[in-house]
């Protein structure tokens, strides 16, 4: 990346700044590499300051740690060419003019998260897809089911910053719930598309769903099989249990309270 697209003249100050709002933020290394979709070595670089940070990295951490990005830079002003208020616009940086004259204040806001209306079509397909490649295995009923969707769900927002599915789900003490399954699969059975199986697991009642067709794979583009058929595969020789705790540590999750809406992003509800 060009040098012009690089931070400059903060680079004393932002290792320890990135390294206190990740801590604020109750975020790990890992963590914090997993939602900026890079290596954990890149974050420790960042945090030492033995690597740069990019104009693209600042933007995804203020996202990350809902701030702006002077809160990250402490409001140490930035001489600007022009390039970040083309491609960020104004509210997002203190603005300076070629003589080094602020011209522009970035308003510090803190939005309240706003949940995305989910495409019903593309849940239904979602779950085609989840089914018909995992549907039979023994250890995946509906509990299980849950953990696969929101997986799927913000590993996707982590990596590309849109939804998949955007689904919406609730804290509960057996970890996340996504609120509008109950429906999607209601009309999913209604429709024939899907069967319901009342089994059970290690002599454990399991509620199982198992296609009646295939998904039109012509509606989902490369990135979003390829990260669904990760889930799976990280996924797949979990217990229920296994899952629960694995979903229960994840960031998101463990930073919500118990029958609170779990945000995207970190830090707002």
């Amino acid at each position: 990346m060009d040098d012009e697209f690089y931070i400059k003249d903060v680079d004393d100050m932002l290792p320890k700044r990135i390294k206190e709002l990740r801590k604020k933020e109750g975020l790990s290394q890992e963590e914090l590499a997993k939602l900026l979709n890079v290596s954990r070595p890149t974050v420790s670089q960042m945090e030492n300051g033995t690597r740069k940070v990019s104009l693209s990295d600042m933007v995804r951490l203020a996202n990350i740690f809902n701030v702006s990005i002077e809160e990250i830079m402490q409001e140490k002003p930035i001489k600007d060419n022009g390039l970040m208020q083309e491609m960020f616009g104004q509210n997002s940086f203190w603005l300076f003019d070629d003589k080094g004259k602020k011209s522009a204040k970035s308003s510090k806001r803190k939005k309240k998260f706003e949940f995305p209306e989910i495409d019903k079509d593309k849940y239904k397909d979602i779950l085609l897809y989840v089914l018909n490649k995992a549907g039979a295995w023994p250890n995946i009923g509906e509990a299980f089911l849950y953990k696969i969707l929101y997986f799927i769900d913000f590993d996707f927002y982590a990596k590309y910053r849109d939804y998949l599915i955007g689904e919406t789900y609730v804290k509960h003490n057996n970890g996340p719930v996504p609120l509008k399954f109950k429906n999607i699969i209601k009309e999913m059975i209604d429709d024939k598309n899907i069967i319901k199986l009342d089994n059970k697991y290690f002599s454990f009642p399991q509620t199982k769903y198992l296609p009646l067709k295939n998904p039109d794979l012509s509606k989902f583009k490369a990135n979003e099989t390829e990260l669904i058929d990760g889930v799976l595969y990280k996924m797949s020789g979990m217990s229920l249990e296994e899952a629960v705790e694995y979903s229960k540590s994840h960031a998101h999750c463990n930073n919500t309270e118990i029958n609170k809406k779990i945000s995207y992003e970190p830090g707002q509800v």
